[in-house]
């Protein structure tokens, strides 16, 4: 009985540290773009095709790695709140962008969105192109948003304006992520912070591309592999124990 308790063991601990393999790691890079909502303490997505459906945007063309057969699906993207996602600082990671044509790929959590890299001294002057600007976010903190004034096409508007803004995070699967995304206004920044101020909310189109790349780092160990390995350790000890103390008698 005792040497048949020793394989059992081994079996037991294999069988339950096996319980917490991670998926397939994804990589390589694809586009969406969509409307974004920006408002003083969220920033909310939707389709831009009708009906405009909220938290869907269009995987565009080109996508490479995981994702070149992506193009012109659908992704579901979740809407960002200053509150529990704050500029500047670590967060989550919480769930943000999940592929609707393949419900099995692993989920891009976002856990960091880098503050804007202007100074906000030009935010509010007479507008003239070159002019750049990020803007103060909510109570005072840092925006994630850098804007430039641009010359209009052909003069007509003769100023408008681009929003840049980064995010980054992580995949479920244990890889790493990185989002470049854009947003071009027919006016000056200066209108678009103004319009922000005195509605609330300013929507516009948007554009990204997001780069996912493997892990370096060694993943740590889920609650379901330290529980099977263990148990498995434990119930490897006592046999091991009993079986000593049989060979000694």
């Amino acid at each position: 009985m005792i040497v048949r308790t020793l394989p059992l063991c081994v079996c037991l601990l294999a069988g339950l540290t096996a319980v917490n393999l991670s998926a397939s790691p994804i990589t390589g890079m694809f586009s969406i773009d969509g409307n974004i909502t920006v408002s003083s303490a969220l920033i909310t997505w939707a389709n831009t095709n009708s009906p405009f459906t909220p938290n869907q945007a269009n995987v565009g063309e080109n996508g490479t790695g995981s994702f070149a057969a992506l193009d012109g699906t659908i992704v579901t993207i979740q809407d960002l709140n200053s509150a529990t996602e704050p500029v500047g600082s670590t967060f989550g990671p919480d769930p943000f962008i999940s592929f609707n044509a393949d419900p099995t790929m692993p989920t891009l959590e976002i856990n960091f969105i880098y503050a804007g890299i202007f100074s906000n001294a030009e935010c509010a002057t007479a507008p003239a192109v070159g002019q750049t600007c990020s803007p103060t976010g909510p109570s005072g903190g840092a925006s994630p948003f850098n804007f430039t004034n641009v010359q209009g096409n052909q003069g007509v508007p003769p100023i408008q304006s681009v929003a840049g803004f980064t995010f980054g995070g992580v995949t479920s699967a244990g890889g790493i992520w990185e989002g470049q995304f854009s947003a071009d206004f027919d006016v000056p920044y200066q209108t678009v912070l103004s319009n922000l101020a005195t509605s609330g909310s300013v929507t516009d189109t948007y554009s990204s591309v997001l780069t996912v790349t493997v892990s370096n780092a060694t993943p740590e160990p889920g609650p379901g592999t330290m529980l099977g390995s263990g148990l498995g350790l434990i119930l490897l000890s006592v046999g091991s124990k009993r079986f000593l103390r049989k060979q000694h008698q």
